[in-house]
């Protein structure tokens, strides 16, 4: 794989125009062009084409965008049934630790390629996953400063990417190769399988044909009970710990649904304070335009509250199942 295109003296790298096509040859159903550096470091730099409702490219829409972005770095949209396991180690983020506690607790990971601009620990690790688990949810975190990444959440940016440092993005343990082929990945195990589901309580996407408001106004108020009070700490910690605020807010606002799904009450004042953190997080991304950062911050909050509300609020069960066995037990 050239991650440099020559012409004249001056090299330029091309990580989209010299690789999309190599991925797609390779069997990688969808790559993404990526922008790289400033306010939109990491963002896409196409719309419709990842997410829930995200459609899926042909071979003639990669070409044109090979030729349109070829300075773009590169990820790949994951296929249905796979999923990465993203570390972060490094700085104050020790996710080396918590994958170190999770293997004990469920078991190694099966050696797999690896994406990564770092050396050590951190990487994206990609795995397929049973067709009994094709339907699943994924949670946004396995664990504190381990992201999930599926087909409908987030990507893989992968080599030749340039990170904003400089550094390139490398495979590492993918077989000598420059790129892998998803023939080449592993399986996750079982119990790896059941844990990232449970954490995602493991909705299977009924959909809620009302508004975000209406679901709220119905299933979102009341007293705050035990479990979403507990499950409310945690959602704005992972808000203020430095990390990425979109997973963040995905995370929280994912359980709140699932949770109000079975039967728990009060996540419209839980999340309050997580939504005020986001919007403050976010909202300085436009240094000298704060007003606007805010709003963009608000819509993006309210896409994703929209989101997860449609996709998995359709069914909400009467009883509060976990915290009145809790009252049974006290």
């Amino acid at each position: 794989m050239n991650s440099i295109r020559s012409g004249g003296e001056s090299k330029v790298p091309m990580p989209y125009g010299d690789a999309a096509l190599e991925y797609i040859k390779a069997g990688w159903p969808e790559v993404l062009p990526i922008w790289k550096g400033g306010q939109r470091d990491k963002q896409p730099m196409v719309g419709g084409y990842h997410g829930h409702h995200g459609a899926w490219p042909d071979e003639t829409t990669i070409r044109l965008w090979a030729r349109r972005y070829a300075r773009a770095n590169i990820a790949l949209r994951l296929p249905v049934e796979m999923i990465g396991i993203d570390v972060d180690h490094y700085g104050d983020k020790h996710g080396g630790d918590t994958l170190i506690e999770l293997e004990r607790e469920l078991g190694p990971l099966p050696e797999t390629p690896v994406s990564s601009a770092r050396d050590g620990v951190s990487g994206i690790r990609l795995f397929w996953v049973s067709s009994d688990y094709a339907e699943a949810v994924w949670p946004a975190q396995a664990g504190k400063d381990i992201d999930v990444i599926s087909w409908y959440e987030r990507y893989v940016i992968c080599a030749p990417s340039v990170h904003q440092t400089g550094r390139a993005y490398l495979w590492r343990n993918a077989n000598g190769r420059s790129l892998p082929r998803p023939g080449d990945l592993p399986y996750l195990p079982d119990d790896w399988c059941e844990y990232l589901v449970g954490q995602a309580g493991n909705k299977t996407g009924t959909e809620f044909d009302g508004t975000a408001p209406e679901w709220l106004g119905m299933y979102g108020g009341g007293d705050q009970c035990e479990y979403v009070f507990s499950a409310s700490v945690r959602w704005l910690a992972n808000m203020v710990d430095g990390g990425s605020a979109h997973d963040a807010a995905v995370f929280a606002i994912s359980q709140a649904v699932y949770a109000a799904c079975d039967g728990h009450t009060g996540i419209s004042s839980a999340l309050w304070p997580v939504r005020e953190a986001f919007i403050m997080r976010v909202g300085k991304r436009s240094a000298g335009e704060r007003r606007r950062g805010e709003q963009k911050a608000v819509a993006e909050w309210r896409s994703i509250m929209t989101d997860m509300i449609r996709n998995y609020g359709g069914e909400v069960a009467e009883e509060d199942s976990i915290c009145s066995e809790l009252e049974l037990i006290q």
